[in-house]
């Protein structure tokens, strides 16, 4: 039974074949073929919307089908899609902030060039009793603080 036009009621939940990569974990172009063969049971919309039913997807109209396995299947599946989506964010936070690390060092090393050139002209003028060379330490020092400094006091080893 290839997939009919609109019914004037719909038998049961549907939803939009843009949702069929969520749902059914298909591309909506196949979601879309699927309907016009009717492999997938649903309905296309005078405005050709193809619409599959979710009744399939949840398991209650076609319990058992081998293409959308058992209710029992499809929830071992969602906690894995579940897990899997934890880890993806978790991964993502963890790389964000490795991201943000990686900038903070680059702006260091930037800033400790700039800084050592400006010591190695203040030592040129040293000579001549300039007071930069006295500034340039005290930058240095205090960036150096800055870098050298845990981010977490975790991070702290105190050997006894």
């Amino acid at each position: 039974m290839a997939g009919t036009r609109e019914p004037r009621q719909a038998p049961g939940p549907c939803a939009p074949a843009a949702q069929a990569k969520r749902l059914l974990g298909i591309d909506p172009r196949t979601a879309r073929k699927r309907i016009r063969s009717g492999e997938l049971p649903g309905f296309i919309t005078a405005g050709d919307r193809y619409f599959f039913y979710t009744e399939v997807f949840h398991g209650t109209a076609n319990a058992g089908s081998a293409e959308f396995g058992s209710g029992e299947e499809l929830a071992a599946l969602r906690a894995q899609l579940d897990a899997a989506n934890r880890s993806r964010e978790e991964l993502h936070t963890e790389l964000t902030s490795t991201a943000a690390k990686l900038v903070a060092a680059e702006e260091a090393k930037r800033v400790l060039i700039a800084a050592n050139s400006l010591t190695i002209d203040a030592a040129k003028k040293l000579r001549e009793g300039s007071e930069d060379l006295f500034k340039v330490v005290e930058l240095q020092r205090d960036l150096l603080a800055q870098i050298v400094a845990p981010d977490d006091l975790r991070d702290i080893h105190i050997s006894s």
